[in-house]
């Protein structure tokens, strides 16, 4: 019997029993959904951060009040509940109990420390309420000072940015999408707006720059430190500095350390380069992977039994017609080959309806939660393959033990 032919046969086998398949199908649906789903999300994820780390500024270095062990290896973190407990003991004792003791002012002689072409600015993030005529939103404001659109590489689409000069006014820098929603069409340029109620002059509109993860970096308003954010004005959270070159970066972070245990005292902040912080999304995106990976494998072996006994039933129904086959001159391989054929049919019926539903269910998530996550070749490819292999696998047994019958025995067998 050619492939052709068992091909035939098994597709003609499984039509005769559409119900059964349908539910031997549904492990295997369910399983290569987990795989699809997972694989793309995660992959959107890891996209997504080091898209996040990368735009933050070239050759970034930031500066956080409390103390985090950033060259902690998270692959190594243990799930032992009591070295759980330990470990987030351990962190916590190096947490600080008070607000950040970080100056706004303390940028200034940060940057006089710093190699040559680095630049520094203080930083602080807290959600506003910008109001404009009846229009109003609820917006991230970042408290900076005057480095920050070099910093983050942004230009101005019109006005300017604030300045020392400023100093005492109250006075802000919209994102583009903010400007379009509270203005339209109107230039905000000299127009004012209110903040949490505060009167606030618009001195500028930065050009777009896109969405980075969750957030929008356009939908989002700019304010000087010295009207400060949710810590007030004598506090940041805060520094983010860039450096011309990866060497640069390293020494600013050795600068920063130097400057700041002056200032603040030793391990009471943490300094991280843009390396390590991506590095630790690596590390944290490998153990999602791993714990993923773990899911996965477990509806995948549900669908691989499911097929397994349902193919053993098949076999034990169809030993009279095993049988008459043998008689007719069929081999054990061919026996052999048309079970395996039906799992494997089986396997890729399974895998392409649950690539079809990730699809479908991926979509909603990225209309939904605003999250891209990433659909390409290998996802597909990956969850295909694991469908098709645990059609094959677990369709062994039932295939070897079909092929291994007597067909004298087989043709007594009664029904």
């Amino acid at each position: 019997m050619n492939l052709f032919e068992s091909l035939r046969a098994s597709f003609t086998s499984l039509r005769a029993n559409k119900l059964r398949a349908a539910l031997t199908m549904s492990g295997i649906v369910m399983g290569t959904f987990l795989v699809f789903v997972m694989y793309s999300v995660g992959s959107g994820a890891t996209r997504e951060a080091k898209k996040v780390i990368t735009d933050l500024a070239p050759n970034a270095v930031a500066v956080v009040y409390g103390y985090f062990p950033v060259d902690m290896d998270i692959s190594k973190v243990t799930f032992s509940p009591s070295e759980m407990l330990q470990q987030m003991e351990d962190l916590g004792t190096n947490l600080p109990l008070i607000s950040s003791r970080f100056k706004p002012e303390m940028s200034y002689p940060l940057q006089r420390e710093l190699p040559g072409g680095c630049m520094a600015t203080p930083l602080s993030v807290d959600l506003k309420r910008v109001e404009f005529g009846p229009r109003s939103r609820n917006v991230f404001a970042f408290a900076t000072n005057d480095n920050y659109p070099a910093i983050r590489n942004q230009s101005l689409a019109r006005g300017r940015y604030f300045t020392r000069r400023d100093e005492g006014r109250r006075v802000c820098v919209l994102g583009s999408d903010l400007s379009l929603r509270l203005f339209g069409d109107i230039d905000p340029v000299g127009r004012e707006i209110r903040v949490n109620g505060r009167r606030f002059q618009v001195l500028g509109v930065m050009e777009p720059r896109g969405r980075t993860m969750f957030m929008d970096n356009d939908d989002l308003l700019l304010l000087p430190y010295w009207v400060g954010g949710h810590l007030g004005p004598e506090q940041v959270d805060g520094f983010l500095v860039s450096a011309p070159t990866p060497e640069d970066m390293r020494e600013a972070k050795a600068a920063c350390i130097e400057v700041l245990e002056r200032q603040v005292g030793e391990k009471t902040f943490t300094v991280i380069t843009q390396e390590e912080m991506l590095a630790l999304a690596g590390d944290a995106t490998r153990l999602v992977n791993i714990m993923s990976g773990i899911v996965t494998f477990v509806g995948l072996l549900v669908g691989g039994i499911g097929i397994m006994n349902i193919m053993l039933v098949a076999v034990s129904e169809r030993i009279r017609e095993i049988g008459i086959r043998k008689a007719m001159g069929a081999r054990a391989t061919d026996i052999l080959k048309q079970f395996l054929l039906e799992s494997l049919l089986l396997g890729i019926s399974g895998g392409v309806i649950g690539i079809c539903m990730g699809f479908g269910f991926l979509m909603m998530i990225e209309v939904i939660f605003d999250f891209p996550p990433y659909i390409g070749p290998a996802s597909i490819l990956i969850a295909l393959l694991f469908s098709m292999g645990v059609g094959v696998i677990f369709g062994v047994w039932p295939a070897m033990k079909a092929a291994a019958l007597d067909p004298v025995e087989a043709l007594g067998h009664e029904l």
